[in-house]
Protein backbone atom coordinates (compact mmCIF):
# COMPACT_ATOMS: atom_id res chain seq x y z
CA UNK A 1 0.00 0.00 0.00
CA UNK A 2 1.16 3.43 -0.72
CA UNK A 3 0.69 5.93 1.83
CA UNK A 4 -1.14 9.21 1.34
CA UNK A 5 2.32 11.17 2.57
CA UNK A 6 4.32 9.43 -0.54
CA UNK A 7 1.22 10.41 -2.80
CA UNK A 8 1.93 13.76 -1.51
CA UNK A 9 5.55 13.35 -2.32
CA UNK A 10 5.00 12.23 -5.99
CA UNK A 11 2.11 14.84 -6.79
CA UNK A 12 3.93 17.75 -5.48
CA UNK A 13 7.66 17.28 -5.90
CA UNK A 14 8.03 13.52 -8.15
CA UNK A 15 8.50 14.86 -10.88
CA UNK A 16 11.69 16.88 -10.97
CA UNK A 17 14.40 17.97 -14.43
CA UNK A 18 17.76 16.74 -13.83
CA UNK A 19 20.14 19.38 -13.19
CA UNK A 20 23.51 19.76 -12.26
CA UNK A 21 22.82 19.29 -8.60
CA UNK A 22 21.29 15.79 -9.23
CA UNK A 23 24.84 14.32 -9.44
CA UNK A 24 27.60 14.42 -6.92
CA UNK A 25 31.53 13.74 -7.12
CA UNK A 26 32.78 10.95 -4.73
CA UNK A 27 34.56 13.48 -2.42
CA UNK A 28 30.74 15.22 -1.82
CA UNK A 29 29.01 11.73 -1.05
CA UNK A 30 31.81 10.77 1.52
CA UNK A 31 31.43 14.25 3.16
CA UNK A 32 27.40 14.14 3.62
CA UNK A 33 28.30 9.77 4.75
CA UNK A 34 30.53 11.28 7.34
CA UNK A 35 27.80 14.06 8.31
CA UNK A 36 25.60 11.87 8.25
CA UNK A 37 27.44 9.57 10.80
CA UNK A 38 28.06 12.32 13.20
CA UNK A 39 24.91 13.16 13.45
CA UNK A 40 23.32 9.40 14.26
CA UNK A 41 26.36 9.35 16.91
CA UNK A 42 25.09 12.37 18.83
CA UNK A 43 20.91 12.10 18.23
CA UNK A 44 19.30 10.80 21.09
CA UNK A 45 16.34 8.48 20.07
CA UNK A 46 12.63 10.32 19.77
CA UNK A 47 9.28 9.46 19.30
CA UNK A 48 8.26 11.29 16.23
CA UNK A 49 4.78 13.15 15.21
CA UNK A 50 3.70 10.98 12.35
CA UNK A 51 0.20 12.14 11.82
CA UNK A 52 -0.18 13.09 8.07
CA UNK A 53 -0.29 16.77 8.70
CA UNK A 54 3.85 16.62 10.21
CA UNK A 55 5.00 14.23 7.42
CA UNK A 56 3.76 16.47 4.87
CA UNK A 57 5.65 19.62 6.55
CA UNK A 58 8.50 17.54 6.55
CA UNK A 59 8.24 16.94 3.13
CA UNK A 60 7.83 20.72 2.23
CA UNK A 61 10.53 21.43 4.83
CA UNK A 62 12.87 19.24 3.31
CA UNK A 63 12.12 20.32 -0.61
CA UNK A 64 12.39 23.81 -0.05
CA UNK A 65 15.70 23.48 1.65
CA UNK A 66 16.70 21.58 -1.28
CA UNK A 67 15.74 24.29 -3.87
CA UNK A 68 17.49 27.21 -1.60
CA UNK A 69 20.48 25.06 -1.34
CA UNK A 70 20.66 24.23 -5.11
CA UNK A 71 20.34 28.19 -5.54
CA UNK A 72 23.16 29.09 -3.33
CA UNK A 73 24.71 26.39 -5.05
CA UNK A 74 24.80 28.24 -8.11
CA UNK A 75 25.57 31.40 -6.74
CA UNK A 76 28.90 29.97 -5.23
CA UNK A 77 32.19 30.35 -7.63
CA UNK A 78 32.97 26.12 -8.47
CA UNK A 79 36.98 27.64 -8.89
CA UNK A 80 37.35 29.49 -5.69
CA UNK A 81 34.21 28.81 -3.49
CA UNK A 82 33.79 32.66 -3.37
CA UNK A 83 30.28 34.46 -3.94
CA UNK A 84 29.33 34.72 -7.73
CA UNK A 85 26.36 35.42 -9.83
CA UNK A 86 24.67 32.68 -12.17
CA UNK A 87 25.95 32.92 -15.75
CA UNK A 88 22.49 33.29 -17.69
CA UNK A 89 22.29 32.42 -20.97
CA UNK A 90 20.25 34.62 -23.68
CA UNK A 91 18.94 34.36 -26.91
CA UNK A 92 18.47 37.03 -29.54
CA UNK A 93 15.10 35.51 -30.98
CA UNK A 94 13.45 33.26 -28.42
CA UNK A 95 11.20 32.47 -31.29
CA UNK A 96 13.49 30.18 -32.84
CA UNK A 97 15.07 28.90 -29.68
CA UNK A 98 15.98 29.62 -26.11
CA UNK A 99 19.26 28.77 -23.99
CA UNK A 100 19.96 27.65 -20.57
CA UNK A 101 23.40 27.92 -19.07
CA UNK A 102 24.72 24.42 -17.77
CA UNK A 103 28.36 24.57 -16.61
CA UNK A 104 30.15 25.45 -13.81
CA UNK A 105 29.62 28.76 -12.43
CA UNK A 106 33.28 29.50 -12.77
CA UNK A 107 34.53 33.10 -13.90
CA UNK A 108 30.70 34.24 -14.09
CA UNK A 109 30.24 36.97 -16.53
CA UNK A 110 32.03 35.72 -19.15
CA UNK A 111 31.16 37.13 -22.80
CA UNK A 112 31.38 34.00 -25.10
CA UNK A 113 28.57 33.90 -27.45
CA UNK A 114 27.82 31.64 -30.65
CA UNK A 115 25.55 31.88 -33.68
CA UNK A 116 22.82 29.29 -34.51
CA UNK A 117 20.87 29.37 -38.16
CA UNK A 118 17.49 26.28 -37.45
CA UNK A 119 17.30 24.76 -41.21
CA UNK A 120 15.44 21.79 -39.73
CA UNK A 121 13.64 20.61 -36.26
CA UNK A 122 14.16 17.14 -35.01
CA UNK A 123 10.56 15.73 -35.63
CA UNK A 124 8.79 12.40 -34.39
CA UNK A 125 7.55 9.09 -35.84
CA UNK A 126 3.53 9.65 -36.25
CA UNK A 127 1.51 6.39 -36.98
CA UNK A 128 -2.39 7.70 -38.38
CA UNK A 129 -4.70 4.80 -38.25
CA UNK A 130 -7.68 4.14 -40.66
CA UNK A 131 -10.11 6.16 -40.79
CA UNK A 132 -13.46 4.21 -39.89
CA UNK A 133 -17.19 5.32 -38.96
CA UNK A 134 -17.36 5.50 -35.61
CA UNK A 135 -20.40 4.45 -34.61
CA UNK A 136 -19.96 1.09 -36.10
CA UNK A 137 -17.82 -1.52 -35.02
CA UNK A 138 -14.85 -3.49 -36.60
CA UNK A 139 -14.14 -5.61 -33.94
CA UNK A 140 -15.75 -8.77 -31.99
CA UNK A 141 -16.75 -8.83 -28.46
CA UNK A 142 -13.39 -10.10 -26.46
CA UNK A 143 -9.69 -9.58 -25.37
CA UNK A 144 -7.60 -8.10 -27.73
CA UNK A 145 -3.46 -7.43 -27.63
CA UNK A 146 -0.93 -6.21 -29.40
CA UNK A 147 2.79 -5.03 -29.12
CA UNK A 148 4.12 -2.12 -29.53
CA UNK A 149 8.41 -2.22 -30.25
CA UNK A 150 10.24 0.97 -29.14
CA UNK A 151 13.71 1.02 -28.24
CA UNK A 152 14.67 -2.41 -28.22
CA UNK A 153 11.77 -2.95 -25.81
CA UNK A 154 8.52 -4.80 -26.28
CA UNK A 155 5.42 -3.72 -24.73
CA UNK A 156 2.37 -6.12 -24.47
CA UNK A 157 -1.19 -3.70 -24.01
CA UNK A 158 -4.25 -5.99 -23.59
CA UNK A 159 -8.09 -4.15 -23.60
CA UNK A 160 -11.49 -5.43 -23.56
CA UNK A 161 -14.55 -4.80 -26.62
CA UNK A 162 -17.67 -5.33 -25.24
CA UNK A 163 -20.97 -6.22 -26.29
CA UNK A 164 -22.52 -2.76 -26.51
CA UNK A 165 -19.24 -0.46 -27.88
CA UNK A 166 -18.36 0.85 -30.80
CA UNK A 167 -15.49 1.93 -33.01
CA UNK A 168 -15.12 5.38 -31.64
CA UNK A 169 -15.65 3.52 -27.95
CA UNK A 170 -12.39 1.45 -28.58
CA UNK A 171 -10.37 3.74 -29.91
CA UNK A 172 -10.81 6.33 -26.93
CA UNK A 173 -9.93 2.97 -25.12
CA UNK A 174 -6.95 2.36 -26.96
CA UNK A 175 -5.35 5.81 -26.71
CA UNK A 176 -6.30 5.85 -23.00
CA UNK A 177 -4.34 2.61 -22.19
CA UNK A 178 -0.98 3.95 -24.46
CA UNK A 179 -1.45 7.58 -22.63
CA UNK A 180 -1.19 5.69 -19.12
CA UNK A 181 1.17 2.85 -20.25
CA UNK A 182 4.33 4.97 -20.04
CA UNK A 183 5.50 3.45 -23.33
CA UNK A 184 7.16 6.32 -24.85
CA UNK A 185 4.25 7.53 -27.21
CA UNK A 186 1.15 9.45 -27.26
CA UNK A 187 -1.90 8.57 -28.82
CA UNK A 188 -5.39 10.78 -29.64
CA UNK A 189 -8.37 10.14 -31.89
CA UNK A 190 -8.66 12.26 -34.86
CA UNK A 191 -12.08 12.94 -37.01
CA UNK A 192 -12.14 14.21 -40.38
CA UNK A 193 -14.49 16.83 -42.15
CA UNK A 194 -16.83 13.58 -43.47
CA UNK A 195 -17.10 12.66 -39.24
CA UNK A 196 -14.76 9.30 -39.57
CA UNK A 197 -12.11 8.64 -36.42
CA UNK A 198 -8.62 7.42 -36.70
CA UNK A 199 -6.16 6.46 -33.89
CA UNK A 200 -2.77 8.82 -34.13
CA UNK A 201 0.32 7.62 -32.47
CA UNK A 202 3.21 10.13 -31.80
CA UNK A 203 6.87 9.12 -30.45
CA UNK A 204 8.23 11.00 -27.79
CA UNK A 205 11.38 10.79 -28.60
CA UNK A 206 12.87 12.87 -32.04
CA UNK A 207 15.26 11.81 -34.87
CA UNK A 208 16.88 9.30 -37.12
CA UNK A 209 18.61 6.11 -35.55
CA UNK A 210 19.93 2.63 -36.40
CA UNK A 211 16.59 2.38 -38.10
CA UNK A 212 14.07 4.08 -40.13
CA UNK A 213 11.32 4.00 -37.61
CA UNK A 214 11.19 4.38 -33.92
CA UNK A 215 8.34 2.23 -32.93
CA UNK A 216 6.78 -0.35 -34.52
CA UNK A 217 3.11 -1.68 -33.37
CA UNK A 218 1.83 -5.40 -34.73
CA UNK A 219 -0.26 -8.45 -33.10
CA UNK A 220 1.75 -11.20 -34.80
CA UNK A 221 2.38 -13.05 -31.48
CA UNK A 222 0.00 -11.46 -28.69
CA UNK A 223 -1.01 -13.73 -26.04
CA UNK A 224 -4.91 -12.56 -26.80
CA UNK A 225 -7.27 -12.31 -29.80
CA UNK A 226 -5.73 -10.51 -32.59
CA UNK A 227 -7.06 -7.74 -35.40
CA UNK A 228 -6.86 -4.49 -33.78
CA UNK A 229 -4.07 -3.42 -35.56
CA UNK A 230 -5.43 -4.09 -39.81
CA UNK A 231 -8.66 -2.84 -38.08
CA UNK A 232 -8.07 0.63 -37.18
CA UNK A 233 -4.51 0.35 -38.92
CA UNK A 234 -1.88 1.70 -36.12
CA UNK A 235 0.90 0.06 -37.96
CA UNK A 236 0.62 3.29 -41.13
CA UNK A 237 3.10 5.26 -40.58
CA UNK A 238 2.75 8.68 -41.95
CA UNK A 239 5.89 10.64 -40.49
CA UNK A 240 9.30 9.32 -40.84
CA UNK A 241 11.17 10.78 -37.95
CA UNK A 242 13.87 13.24 -38.71
CA UNK A 243 16.81 14.99 -37.35
CA UNK A 244 17.51 18.77 -36.07
CA UNK A 245 19.40 20.41 -38.66
CA UNK A 246 21.60 23.62 -37.73
CA UNK A 247 24.29 25.67 -38.60
CA UNK A 248 26.36 26.54 -35.38
CA UNK A 249 28.86 29.19 -35.84
CA UNK A 250 28.85 28.41 -39.80
CA UNK A 251 29.06 24.69 -39.63
CA UNK A 252 26.36 22.16 -40.61
CA UNK A 253 25.82 20.23 -37.63
CA UNK A 254 22.71 17.62 -36.90
CA UNK A 255 20.90 16.54 -34.06
CA UNK A 256 18.45 13.71 -32.81
CA UNK A 257 16.48 16.09 -30.37
CA UNK A 258 15.51 19.91 -30.64
CA UNK A 259 17.81 20.22 -26.93
CA UNK A 260 21.08 19.77 -26.93
CA UNK A 261 24.13 21.32 -25.41
CA UNK A 262 27.20 23.28 -26.91
CA UNK A 263 30.75 22.95 -25.33
CA UNK A 264 28.71 21.48 -22.31
CA UNK A 265 27.90 24.76 -21.06
CA UNK A 266 24.33 26.08 -23.08
CA UNK A 267 21.79 24.14 -23.29
CA UNK A 268 19.78 24.82 -26.45
CA UNK A 269 15.87 24.38 -26.91
CA UNK A 270 14.88 24.56 -30.63
CA UNK A 271 11.50 25.76 -31.04
CA UNK A 272 11.22 27.04 -35.16
CA UNK A 273 13.69 27.42 -37.74
CA UNK A 274 15.47 30.81 -38.79
CA UNK A 275 13.35 33.09 -40.94
CA UNK A 276 14.97 34.99 -44.19
CA UNK A 277 18.44 33.12 -42.92
CA UNK A 278 18.84 35.03 -39.97
CA UNK A 279 21.49 33.86 -37.30
CA UNK A 280 20.22 33.83 -33.47
CA UNK A 281 23.00 34.88 -31.36
CA UNK A 282 23.33 32.93 -28.07
CA UNK A 283 25.65 35.02 -25.48
CA UNK A 284 25.78 35.95 -21.36
CA UNK A 285 23.84 38.28 -19.89
CA UNK A 286 25.40 41.77 -18.62
CA UNK A 287 27.35 41.52 -15.47
CA UNK A 288 24.50 43.76 -14.03
CA UNK A 289 21.42 41.62 -15.04
CA UNK A 290 23.18 38.66 -14.34
CA UNK A 291 23.58 39.61 -10.49
CA UNK A 292 20.08 40.95 -10.49
CA UNK A 293 18.32 37.82 -12.13
CA UNK A 294 20.64 35.74 -9.23
CA UNK A 295 19.63 37.92 -6.29
CA UNK A 296 15.76 37.89 -7.07
CA UNK A 297 15.98 33.50 -7.55
CA UNK A 298 18.04 33.75 -3.72
CA UNK A 299 15.02 36.33 -2.32
CA UNK A 300 12.28 33.70 -3.77
CA UNK A 301 13.92 30.66 -2.79
CA UNK A 302 14.32 32.09 0.80
CA UNK A 303 11.07 33.62 0.77
CA UNK A 304 9.45 30.40 0.30
CA UNK A 305 10.97 28.19 2.81
CA UNK A 306 10.23 31.34 4.79
CA UNK A 307 6.63 30.58 4.27
CA UNK A 308 6.85 26.85 5.04
CA UNK A 309 8.24 27.07 8.33
CA UNK A 310 5.96 30.70 9.31
CA UNK A 311 3.04 28.37 7.98
CA UNK A 312 3.53 25.40 10.03
CA UNK A 313 1.58 24.19 12.82
CA UNK A 314 4.04 23.47 16.15
CA UNK A 315 6.20 24.66 17.55
CA UNK A 316 9.26 23.10 15.39
CA UNK A 317 8.50 24.44 12.62
CA UNK A 318 8.33 27.85 14.04
CA UNK A 319 11.75 27.53 15.75
CA UNK A 320 12.89 27.31 12.11
CA UNK A 321 11.15 30.45 10.74
CA UNK A 322 12.60 32.00 13.69
CA UNK A 323 16.98 30.70 12.83
CA UNK A 324 16.00 31.69 8.99
CA UNK A 325 15.00 35.12 10.24
CA UNK A 326 17.53 35.16 12.81
CA UNK A 327 19.92 34.58 9.72
CA UNK A 328 18.83 37.89 8.09
CA UNK A 329 18.84 39.77 10.86
CA UNK A 330 22.12 39.07 11.58
CA UNK A 331 23.35 40.67 8.03
CA UNK A 332 20.51 43.48 7.72
CA UNK A 333 23.66 45.71 7.27
CA UNK A 334 25.01 44.44 4.53
CA UNK A 335 21.63 43.83 3.09
CA UNK A 336 19.86 46.66 2.98
CA UNK A 337 23.28 48.38 1.98
CA UNK A 338 23.16 46.42 -1.08
CA UNK A 339 19.71 47.03 -2.18
CA UNK A 340 17.48 43.76 -0.48
CA UNK A 341 15.41 45.03 1.84
CA UNK A 342 13.88 42.91 5.07
CA UNK A 343 10.05 43.01 5.81
CA UNK A 344 9.72 44.23 9.70
CA UNK A 345 6.92 41.75 10.02
CA UNK A 346 7.19 38.59 7.82
CA UNK A 347 11.21 38.60 7.50
CA UNK A 348 10.68 38.14 3.95
CA UNK A 349 13.34 39.96 1.83
CA UNK A 350 13.07 41.80 -1.59
CA UNK A 351 15.49 43.05 -4.46
CA UNK A 352 15.39 46.67 -4.92
CA UNK A 353 16.67 46.63 -8.48
CA UNK A 354 17.49 50.42 -9.06
CA UNK A 355 19.25 50.71 -5.83
CA UNK A 356 21.51 47.49 -6.26
CA UNK A 357 22.56 48.93 -9.43
CA UNK A 358 23.16 52.35 -8.48
CA UNK A 359 25.43 50.78 -5.32
CA UNK A 360 26.87 48.25 -7.35
CA UNK A 361 28.78 49.57 -10.72
CA UNK A 362 31.01 47.64 -12.31
CA UNK A 363 34.19 48.85 -9.93
CA UNK A 364 32.00 47.98 -6.78
CA UNK A 365 30.82 44.49 -8.03
CA UNK A 366 33.23 42.66 -5.80
CA UNK A 367 32.60 44.07 -3.35
CA UNK A 368 28.65 43.53 -3.12
CA UNK A 369 29.11 39.97 -4.22
CA UNK A 370 31.31 39.84 -0.66
CA UNK A 371 29.16 41.77 1.51
CA UNK A 372 25.98 39.69 0.36
CA UNK A 373 28.13 36.08 -0.15
CA UNK A 374 28.32 35.90 4.10
CA UNK A 375 24.07 36.16 3.91
CA UNK A 376 24.10 33.15 1.59
CA UNK A 377 26.70 30.94 3.00
CA UNK A 378 24.89 31.11 6.01
CA UNK A 379 21.77 30.07 4.12
CA UNK A 380 23.70 27.35 1.98
CA UNK A 381 24.96 26.12 5.59
CA UNK A 382 21.48 25.90 7.05
CA UNK A 383 20.04 24.23 3.79
CA UNK A 384 22.61 21.66 4.28
CA UNK A 385 21.61 20.92 7.84
CA UNK A 386 17.83 21.08 7.10
CA UNK A 387 18.60 18.92 4.02
CA UNK A 388 20.39 16.16 6.58
CA UNK A 389 17.49 15.83 9.14
CA UNK A 390 14.60 17.56 8.53
CA UNK A 391 12.54 15.57 10.94
CA UNK A 392 14.55 18.24 13.31
CA UNK A 393 11.77 20.35 12.72
CA UNK A 394 8.79 18.35 13.26
CA UNK A 395 7.18 17.90 16.91
CA UNK A 396 9.34 14.93 19.00
CA UNK A 397 9.74 13.75 22.32
CA UNK A 398 13.25 12.25 23.45
CA UNK A 399 13.11 8.83 24.45
CA UNK A 400 16.28 8.17 25.56
CA UNK A 401 19.70 9.57 25.37
CA UNK A 402 22.58 7.34 24.41
CA UNK A 403 25.87 6.70 26.39
CA UNK A 404 27.90 9.50 25.78
CA UNK A 405 31.11 7.02 26.67
CA UNK A 406 30.23 4.55 24.10
CA UNK A 407 27.97 6.72 21.01
CA UNK A 408 26.84 4.31 18.11
CA UNK A 409 26.60 5.77 14.99
CA UNK A 410 23.82 3.80 14.09
CA UNK A 411 21.30 4.73 10.96
CA UNK A 412 18.26 6.19 13.23
CA UNK A 413 18.34 9.52 13.12
CA UNK A 414 18.41 10.09 8.80
CA UNK A 415 16.16 6.76 8.54
CA UNK A 416 13.01 8.11 9.70
CA UNK A 417 12.61 10.75 6.67
CA UNK A 418 12.93 8.27 3.98
CA UNK A 419 11.10 5.52 6.42
CA UNK A 420 7.56 8.08 6.97
CA UNK A 421 6.75 7.34 3.35
CA UNK A 422 7.47 3.55 2.42
CA UNK A 423 5.83 2.89 5.94
CA UNK A 424 3.01 1.26 3.90
CA UNK A 425 5.08 -1.07 2.40
CA UNK A 426 6.19 -2.94 6.04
Amino acid sequence: MISNVYSYYMAEYGIRPYNKHSAHKKSELKDLYNNIVKLNRSNPFYKIDVSEESQKQAIDIKESARALSDITGDLTDAASGDMTFKNIATSSNEDVLTAEYVGDNKSAGTSKSFTLKVAQLASPQVNTGNYVNPRARNLFTGTYSFDIDISSITYELQFQVRDNENNQDIQNRIARLINNSNTGLSAKVLTNPEGRTALELTSNMTGIGDKPTIFDVNDDHTTDLSGVVEAFGLNNTTQYPSNAVFELNGDMKTSSSNTFTVDKEFEIHLKDTSEDDTPVTVSMKQNMDSLVDSLHELADSYNHILSVAHNGTNTSTHRLYSDLRGIANTYTEALVNNGIDIDSETGAITVDDEKLKENSSAEEMLATLKDIGKFKNALQNKASNIMLDPMEYINKSVVSYKNPARPTGDTYTTSIYSGMMYNGYC
